[in-house]
């Protein structure tokens, strides 16, 4: 078809392996992507002569076979778009030229699983790169200063074996979305001056500190912060209450102490995620929660929490978490958040809550509610058969009713980035954890 220019099969079940072109391609072809598909063996040399492809997406296949990345892509130097993300590839980077002399000049480069060792040198070439993915790979080291002076607005370096940053780092004006996020990254969490940050995932590292000031330079954009599984200890920065458009907050699994800033809690018009889970946080939970309150998961569980629910949790008619559990709660049944109309997950195990649970009773309290757990507390009173029959989301075959917006998995805004919930229950004496697999909850053991 010597007038093709465009050929998009991606996201299709096609499989088995890719011949050698029988015949003279069209000249005219400067699109082609198969991502997304089962197809396997090493990929045809043929479409590495295709010299006037301009975008190039192979990600998501079996393709095998070691490449090495100045040899392929010596003929195409048009090329501005290339993924070849999660294949089974090993891709060679040591022989791409340090000058832009011959080599493509990408707006989009994606070398995810592709066995990687180093950071690619070429890259400090590259003067257009908008999004760059370098994830699931074995490079080591240091994230070197001069990759955020580049124009890349989506920068992942996630999954890596990466153990410091270069600091100081200097401003950028693009990064929208930074991932750094399963890496060995020590020192203190990286305050990004940058005026459009929108997203930055930090988890699971070995961060230790973390500027008290870190909110006064996020963007007026800035709308998911991960902090989550480092050895981060200190407070709680009450300038994070300076990103007012934050809808994601996630500091599980650190040494925080101290409380919560009664400045968060009160900002909660767009923060639709709070997870503080596994920290040493004390004191009690500010009752302060506004009216437009949007917040739809708050996760508090194994702190040092004393006192009562904040009978102002009322006002969060989006909740559909609340994880209260493994602390030292002493209040009663929170009758006053009947009105929940979302609510799915209550847990307030391992408390000193007492008193009667009978406003369960009420046929209206909580319609979609899945996991209930009250265990290791101080409840007293009858517990009916009635109370629990109306919840017909935890019969067996009827999680199909849940629409979507019910599901437990919160997008944020633009769709850059999901959160998803995790709540610890207990079955037949293991622990599990119930956690939303396309969007649905699912059990797991956790060993």
């Amino acid at each position: 078809m010597q007038s093709l220019w465009h050929l998009d099969l991606s996201k299709n079940k096609f499989s088995g392996q890719l011949n050698e072109f029988e015949s003279k391609p069209s000249p005219m072809l400067t699109w082609l992507d198969l991502s997304s598909n089962y197809l396997e063996g090493p990929i045809p040399n043929s479409i590495f002569q295709l010299r006037g492809l301009e975008i190039l997406y192979l990600s998501g296949n079996r393709f095998h076979g070691a490449l090495e990345l100045n040899e392929i892509l010596h003929p195409l130097k048009n090329l501005t778009a290339l993924n070849l993300s999660y294949n089974n590839l090993s891709i060679d980077t040591s022989g791409s030229p340090t000058t832009n002399s011959s080599f493509p000049q990408f707006n989009v480069l994606g070398l995810a699983s592709c066995d990687l060792g180093t950071l690619p040198e070429f890259l400090k070439t590259q003067a257009r790169l908008e999004f760059l993915d370098l994830s699931n790979n074995h490079i080591q080291g240091i994230v070197p200063r001069w990759i955020w002076n580049m124009s890349i607005i989506n920068l992942n370096l996630s999954r890596n074996n990466f153990v410091e940053l270069e600091r100081p780092i200097p401003f950028s004006l693009s990064m929208k979305i930074v991932d750094l996020h399963s890496n060995n990254i020590q020192g203190e969490v990286p305050s990004l001056k940058t005026a459009s940050l929108m997203i930055l995932d930090c988890s699971s590292n070995n961060f230790t500190s973390i500027n008290p000031a870190i909110g006064n330079n996020i963007s007026d954009i800035f709308i998911f912060l991960s902090l989550a599984r480092n050895k981060i200890y200190g407070r709680i920065p009450a300038s994070l209450c300076n990103a007012t458009q934050l809808e994601v907050l996630n500091l599980e699994g650190n040494h925080f102490r101290g409380t919560i800033p009664d400045c968060l809690v009160a900002r909660t018009q767009n923060l639709a995620v709070l997870n503080a889970k596994g920290n040493n946080l004390t004191g009690v939970i500010p009752d302060k929660f506004e009216k437009k309150c949007m917040l739809e998961t708050l996760n508090l569980n194994s702190n040092f929490f004393q006192g009562s629910i904040p009978r102002s949790l009322a006002y969060c008619e989006e909740l559909k978490v609340l994880d209260l559990g493994n602390n030292q709660f002493s209040d009663g049944f929170p009758c006053e958040l009947k009105s929940l109309p979302k609510l799915q997950v209550l847990v307030l195990r391992s408390n000193k809550f007492s008193g009667s649970i009978a406003c369960l009773k009420e046929n209206s309290m909580w319609p979609l509610l899945q996991i209930l757990d009250l265990a290791m507390n101080e409840f007293g009173g009858e517990l009916k058969a009635g109370y629990i029959l109306k919840w017909n989301l935890m019969m067996a075959g009827t999680r199909e009713l849940l629409s979507e917006q019910d599901r437990l998995l919160y997008n944020t805004s633009f769709g850059y980035r999901t959160y998803q919930d995790t709540v610890e229950v207990t079955m037949k004496g293991n622990d599990c954890a119930a956690e939303n697999s396309e969007n649905l909850l699912q059990h797991r053991l956790v060993k």
